[in-house]
């Protein structure tokens, strides 16, 4: 069942075209702000906003191969994030890593972010590049690396440690 919304009786009467003309709207708008980077779902993008105002930097321009942005104290974080569905499911794993075993590793950090479905913050944690390759598994069938959802005996982990970050 959906959760009523404030903005129900705006959207209501509106036809599919007008609230697809809307979406479009707020997206640029959101762009505009600096808050996302694309065109695409702004779940990741977003994610990335928050974390970098958490560490006061830049999230890192274009795509980089592993990392989205850099601490100040040259730490690369890679940002992953998942939304609640409206009915409360907490989705099972972030999306897919690669390279997670090369050496170098792609990244030094991972911020993983679970979004309320209002786009609320719901829970965040930094992990080591050590607990990722622990609790990570391959799947051979993505040809990458997935990490569930933080939860159960990944609290108990020395190095998985819970954020606090502000709402943009």
């Amino acid at each position: 069942m959906k959760p009523p919304s404030e903005f129900r009786e705006i959207f209501q009467p509106l036809d599919n075209g007008k609230l697809l003309a809307l979406w479009a709207e707020l997206m640029s708008e959101l762009r505009e702000r600096g808050v996302i980077r694309s065109g695409n779902n702004p779940i990741g993008d977003y994610c990335e906003f928050l974390v970098a105002a958490h560490y006061e930097v830049e999230p890192e321009t274009g795509s980089m191969a592993g990392y989205d942005l850099i601490t100040k104290e040259g730490a690369r974080v890679q940002v992953k994030a998942r939304r609640l569905t409206n009915d409360g499911k907490l989705p099972p794993h972030y999306s897919t890593m690669r390279n997670l075993d090369s050496e170098p590793p792609p990244f030094d950090v991972l911020v993983a972010l679970i979004l309320n479905p209002d786009f609320s913050v719901r829970d965040a944690w930094e992990l080591s590049i050590d607990a990722v390759q622990r609790h990570a598994r391959y799947r051979a069938h993505v040809n990458g690396w997935a990490l569930p959802t933080v939860r159960g005996a990944m609290l108990d982990d020395p190095e998985i440690t819970k954020l606090e970050l502000r709402a943009a």
